[in-house]
């Protein structure tokens, strides 16, 4: 546990400071806590909700938390696993009979995902669904049945319990089975089993609720501010985004966690149940960090961290707590584009525990096989994970290294054995892994530490493509508005005999090679569909459109703007 003399001059700093960082970074408002066990320590809110009203921020102030929402669903459905509604191990085909998902590897795969694959984002899922999503500008009407629906007309992109993949559709579908078995509606459930036990009386999924709170915040994207259009304030990904909370009612929360399913000596989830949540399900060999139930699971300075952050519709959140030194920091602000949801928190705890201490030099084993780089020709090539994330693997002279796509990030490759490597940074020491066809191909790139995978997407080995003449009818340039009416352009090119979809910034722009895999119905190298079958083309679940070089030219003449706004709110035209 922590010593008192340490939080009381890190909040005298960070009262002194924040004002000005919020101002060099362009924040409105920001709402702020720490926590132990037993009470809040500290909490403040500097700023203001909303910049054409200007009220200033409180403790009190509802914010919207997007995906930190994940983890208060998770705790909402282990409450009713605790109640005896729920199996965390029970297929979802048992409670939704008749309700049926679409998959290249397997017929019913609804009968093999659990509640567990659903919070674990260890489904296959997509990310998105075609109704209720964060792309589509009428999404924020659409109901969470609705939305539930249209999860049928994706795609998985992986076999059940094969790989992690976040993906708000796990969460959702989790939050409506529980709204199902119990005869409440999600919103209504939590608030009865969580919200009220734990005395958050400033937090709701409900939006007529929010409505009839006016001390909330107001999301701000200077992307939406260029556009001309409001951002808004409902959520269709209600389980998996929906929350709206204080900071004072997060570090309640928090507080809950700490205490191992207790509040204030009130017990409310059993300590066994609570620790499922924590505890990495599934996990690979040589795995020690990644994602449990609704939480994601690392070590920072040499301790155990518990975490999740959320972005989107004009806010960034980020809730984290350290069990071993019992202490939590709640961050939530108003503001898209800005880095300080990371590093403020993580900064915090460097301030209480002093200077980190010097990393140990970890030996690197030798290699065991005695195998020449040469003979690992086959691993050159990019490797993507969750867009816009990538490593490209090259030869450099007579050893292997990965760049990180859009960076100077740069590790070289130490194998010990023919598929398994390690890489260096003053930070830590990571171990890779190379998964293998059958015909010595990579399959993907394998952070082994954490679980993370990057699927092989294309080298220079390659063989030429089929080349189709039907293909061409694909070709294009496409368009999908995000809320707010931000446009995210794809492009379909014909490119060493496939297709390929290119997305992204120009600087980490990345062009995802498709595997025909019937009439219309392409799959990405990352598992997503890109569907042309219906009456609108849709990539990950998101409905799409062709656009021609004047929609093209406006777009991005939008998308220019935008980045203006970013710099003024920055402060960088000064």
């Amino acid at each position: 546990m922590l010593h008192r003399g340490g939080f009381d001059r890190t909040i005298q700093e960070l009262g002194q400071e924040l004002p000005n960082r919020l101002r060099r970074e362009g924040i409105p408002g920001v709402a702020i806590a720490i926590v132990d066990a037993n009470s809040t320590l500290w909490e403040a809110g500097f700023g203001l909700t909303d910049l054409q009203h200007r009220s200033p921020v409180t403790p009190d102030t509802l914010f919207s938390l997007q995906s930190c929402s994940k983890t208060f669903a998770a705790t909402a459905v282990l409450l009713a696993v605790q109640e005896g509604l729920l199996d965390l191990d029970r297929p979802i085909a048992e409670y939704l009979p008749g309700y049926h998902l679409q998959s290249r590897v397997e017929a019913s795969p609804e009968r093999s995902i659990t509640l567990r694959h659903l919070l674990a984002h260890k489904a296959g899922l997509t990310h998105e669904a075609p109704l209720g999503n964060n792309f589509t500008a009428a999404s924020d009407a659409v109901s969470l049945e609705a939305h539930i629906e249209s999860i049928r007309q994706t795609w998985l992109r992986y076999p059940v319990g094969q790989r992690f993949a976040y993906s708000n559709l796990g969460i959702d579908l989790a939050g409506y089975l529980l709204q199902d078995v119990s005869g409440l509606p999600f919103a209504e459930y939590v608030r009865q089993k969580l919200f009220i036990p734990l005395g958050m009386t400033r937090s709701t999924f409900d939006f007529d609720t929010l409505q009839s709170m006016p001390d909330r915040a107001r999301g701000h994207d200077a992307f939406v501010e260029a556009a001309g259009v409001p951002l808004p304030e409902r959520v269709p990904m209600i389980p998996a985004g929906g929350l709206y909370a204080s900071a004072s009612d997060v570090a309640r929360f928090v507080r809950f966690h700490l205490g191992r399913g207790q509040v204030d000596g009130r017990r409310v989830l059993d300590e066994r149940i609570l620790r499922e949540m924590v505890t990495i399900p599934f996990p690979g060999e040589g795995q020690f960090e990644g994602y449990g139930l609704g939480i994601a699971v690392n070590r920072f300075r040499r301790t155990l961290l518990h975490h999740h952050s959320g972005g989107g519709f004009g806010f960034l959140s980020n809730m984290q707590w350290y069990p071993e030194l019992e202490v939590g920091i709640v961050f939530l602000t108003n503001s898209s584009h800005h880095v300080v949801q990371w590093d403020l928190p993580h900064g915090i705890l460097d301030r209480i525990l002093g200077p980190a201490p010097e990393r140990q030099e970890d030996v690197l084993p030798e290699s065991t096989d005695g195998t020449d780089a040469s003979a690992r020709r086959a691993f050159v090539g990019q490797y993507v994970g969750r867009l816009p994330d990538s490593w490209r693997v090259r030869r450099k002279g007579e050893h292997l290294e990965m760049r990180r796509g859009g960076s100077k990030d740069t590790r070289r490759l130490h194998f010990y054995r023919f598929n398994r490597a390690c890489t260096q940074t003053p930070l830590r020491t990571s171990h890779w892994r190379f998964e293998l066809d059958a015909q010595g191909r990579p399959l993907c790139l394998e952070h082994v530490d954490s679980g993370t995978t990057y699927d092989y997407n294309a080298g220079t080995a390659d063989p030429p493509g089929a080349d189709r003449p039907e293909w061409r009818a694909h070709v294009g340039t496409y368009l999908t508005l995000g809320l707010g009416g931000i446009p995210n352009l794809m492009r379909i090119q014909r490119r060493h005999g496939y297709l390929h979809l290119t997305l992204g910034h120009p600087a980490r722009r990345i062009a995802l090679r498709l595997e025909e895999y019937r009439s219309g119905l392409f799959f990405t190298s990352t598992g997503e569909a890109v569907d042309f079958t219906g009456e609108r083309p849709l990539f990950c679940g998101v409905p799409v459109r062709r656009i021609g070089l004047g929609e093209q030219l406006r777009q991005w003449y939008v998308l220019l703007r935008g980045q203006i706004c970013v710099w003024r709110r920055r402060g960088r035209d000064r």
